[in-house]
């Protein structure tokens, strides 16, 4: 938090914005030490804490609750939502004021951009990218693949992405090396 307050304070931003739970928490608190006036925070996702059933996650919730009742919001902010089910959850649980609630409806393709392909011949390709984590479904990927194996379907998953060591949901790489090397997935990192 020093340091990232040290850095707002060298920049001077007019304004900061932060993505997901822990940069939040981190980062708005770095803004109040170096005085930046205006906050934009983006809750995309609960993370670990939130999603975890685990005694740690449990333990961690009401100090995580705590924290974002400080940061999420605080004067002069704003908070981004991609959908308004999270956005009513989180003006309905007092953490955000609805005034200062935006609904931008997911950052997903725009499809007048981007136009969908015949499928290649093959097997199709299953892809996963993300940090590889037991809650953004990677055993649950390993497991579908195992399954269309067990039945005859063929295709091709492959996991894009890296473990997280710091936190306690990470899929370390001798997991992944082993999946890789029965022929499961590719871990393409």
């Amino acid at each position: 938090i020093a340091e990232i307050a040290v850095l707002y304070r060298r920049k001077r931003p007019d304004l900061v914005h932060h993505i997901a739970l822990k940069p939040i928490i981190y980062g708005t608190l770095a803004a109040a030490l170096a005085r930046v006036r205006s906050i934009v925070n983006a809750p995309i996702g609960l993370g670990f804490v939130f999603t975890s059933t685990s005694q740690m996650a449990r333990t961690l919730q009401p100090i995580a609750l705590g924290l974002l009742r400080l940061t999420l919001n605080p004067k002069h902010s704003r908070v981004i939502f991609e959908n308004s089910e999270d956005r009513d959850r989180f003006t309905l649980s007092g953490l955000v004021r609805s005034e200062d609630a935006i609904v931008i409806e997911g950052a997903g393709v725009d499809l007048d951009q981007f136009h969908p392909r015949p499928e290649p011949a093959g097997p199709p390709v299953i892809v996963l990218a993300a940090r590889m984590l037991a809650s953004k479904g990677v055993r649950d990927l390993v497991w579908a693949a195992e399954l269309l194996r067990s039945r005859g379907v063929r295709a091709r998953v492959q996991l894009v992405g890296v473990p997280d060591p710091d936190n306690p949901e990470s899929i370390g790489e001798e997991e992944l090396h082993h999946w890789s090397s029965e022929g499961l997935i590719e871990w393409l990192g």
